[in-house]
């Protein structure tokens, strides 16, 4: 098993390295290498909130020679970035912007980026960067709710400011973003609207307890609430254990909740993303085929940080087991239990989220 584990640890170390390109981007997947498979989706964008998971796992490789020149990248070459600060969806490799939906987990991310890379001791050349973040976060809260359309981790669901929605995945990076670069630059306005972001999660898990009041139903964080609450079981609430810290793993509403993912969405020791979930990633002429999900590795391995966390050794190792077991060098986007469907393999983010479980567990070596 250790021989796998360091094999996997190379590999990763590798994947993530050929996702950095020679502009300062960093890319989800590099489709130009022999690896990357045929019939699939491309990834060969940058993903802002892909890009910190990357760098940050890189970081606790030793590599420390890419994540500044990304912070350039971001300052000099994405559009509109130096002039209102918001990161959306995803950027084509020059800069541009590609899909143009507002992802607001993105600017938090980024903060958690630029903060933990340099330990808290941010130098003063990247303090306009970590200003222009958070200050966006800022400007587009509204007190309870975003003012402008913003779309959650997935993709797939948007949140809209006539409705007073938000998605508690979002609210949770934004919120650690919003609290590190507080410490950074001392801005009073960053903890405010990170106080005020943090009684909204609250509010996806109540929101949960006053539908199930008459019911014997475990409550759990709903994934979106507002006037029109989103009740589907989604695994990004993890999220909120790590890496943004805004529950404990032991908090009676973590718990609950992992229990009700752990019932319906693990599938043969793996974790899906959510319930009747139809994203595969494998493509015909273009088309997504949508022909059922897997099971996503990133997410088994969120479950093996939480229990670790929560100080549950062997259910944490379980889970990263899961993952050693399945896969040798590459570690796909999702994984099937038919040998019909194709996916995106390997992904970066996937790879540094096998890192980050593997410090959790003091499995990464010694001279890291």
């Amino acid at each position: 098993m250790a021989d796998r584990i360091n094999v996997l640890l190379e590999s990763s170390k590798q994947i993530m390295l050929d996702c950095c390109l020679e502009n300062g981007a960093v890319v989800a997947a590099n489709t130009d290498k022999a690896y990357y498979p045929k019939r699939c989706q491309s990834y060969r964008f940058v993903w802002p909130t892909d890009a910190a998971f990357t760098l940050l796992a890189l970081n606790e490789l030793g590599v420390r020679h890419v994540q500044e020149p990304y912070f350039k990248w971001l300052m000099s070459r994405v559009e509109d970035v130096a002039a209102d600060g918001l990161l959306f969806q995803n950027y084509y490799t020059h800069g541009t912007k590609r899909w143009i939906n507002f992802q607001p987990d993105s600017n938090g991310k980024t903060l958690w980026l630029i903060h933990d890379f340099f330990d808290g001791n941010v130098p003063k050349e990247w303090h306009h960067l970590m200003k222009l973040l958070s200050q966006a976060l800022v400007r587009m809260w509204a007190g309870k709710f975003f003012g402008m359309k913003t779309q959650d981790r997935w993709e797939e669901r948007s949140t809209y400011p006539d409705l007073e929605d938000n998605h508690t995945y979002s609210l949770a990076a934004c919120v650690h973003g919003l609290r590190l670069a507080y410490k950074v630059l001392d801005d009073v306005k960053l903890r405010k609207v990170a106080s005020e972001m943090l009684v909204c999660i609250d509010k996806a898990y109540q929101k949960c307890e006053q539908e199930n009041k008459k019911s014997f139903r475990k409550n759990y964080f709903f994934r979106t609430a507002g006037k029109l609450s989103d009740s589907t079981v989604d695994a990004s609430v993890l999220g909120l254990v790590w890496p943004f810290e805004i529950v404990s793993a032991r908090d009676k509403r973590i718990t609950d909740t992992v229990q009700v993912i752990e019932d319906n969405l693990v599938r043969d020791g793996g974790v899906m993303r959510y319930e009747c979930d139809l994203y595969d990633g494998w493509t015909y002429h273009t088309e997504d085929r949508k022909k059922g999900a897997g099971t996503w590795p990133i997410l088994t391995l969120f479950l093996c940080i939480y229990y670790a966390r929560k100080g549950d050794m062997k259910k944490a190792r379980k889970y990263y087991d899961w993952v050693v077991d399945k896969f040798n060098n590459c570690i796909p986007e999702q994984y099937y239990t038919n040998a019909i469907q194709e996916g995106v393999s390997p992904i970066a983010w996937n790879h540094a989220m096998f890192v980050f479980a593997s410090k959790e567990l003091g499995l990464l070596p010694k001279d890291q």
